[in-house]
């Protein structure tokens, strides 16, 4: 029940994977956009400041510092995400709908969130696979870890399988500058 549960939160996955994406970013301080969906299914203060830097005061990185600091923008007003400007100074953006986000970005993947049960017969495809004329898109987080374990017990069971169908909650976007 619990694993069911986590995957209600595609916003807290997609939140891991930033970090993970991230890691290596030449830059000691990442800008990151956040609309509503993330923010409400798992994106979280605890979760975006998890070395504990005093949000009040400005944040430099520490020296020793392995990964950059990531900071978040959760603006969700209409007439400022209509500006062009406002887009440019983020390096990552986690949004539902990747048409609403200006400029030149590129898909890195897309968090998947449960969307029900899905009962499969032997060669019936997944909810999303083999969907013609859509572009394939990386799956990251518990949504690929899902789509692994039908995939082997699938194997398994000559065809069948019983689980959670999972859907494309939120995409991460990186504007290569």
């Amino acid at each position: 029940m619990l694993l069911f549960s986590s995957l209600n939160y595609p916003g807290g996955d997609a939140l891991r994977a930033v970090y993970a994406i991230s890691r290596d970013d030449p830059s000691p301080i990442v800008d990151v956009h956040a609309d509503v969906l993330t923010c409400m299914t798992g994106l979280t203060l605890f979760g975006q400041n998890p070395l504990g830097y005093p949000i009040a005061f400005p944040i430099s990185p520490e020296p020793e510092a392995t990964s950059p600091v990531l900071l978040f923008d959760k603006t969700e007003k209409g007439d400022q995400l209509l500006w062009q400007s406002f887009w440019e100074r983020f390096d990552y953006v986690l949004t539902e709908d990747p048409n609403k986000v200006l400029g030149e970005w590129q898909v890195l993947g897309v968090v998947m969130g449960y969307d029900g049960i899905e009962i499969l017969k032997p060669g019936s495809p997944a909810a999303g696979e083999g969907d013609a004329g859509q572009e394939e898109e990386r799956v990251l987080g518990l949504g690929a870890r899902i789509a692994a374990i039908r995939g082997f017990i699938r194997k398994y069971t000559g065809g069948w399988w019983i689980g959670p169908r999972m859907s494309p909650r939120i995409r991460i976007l990186n504007q290569g500058k």
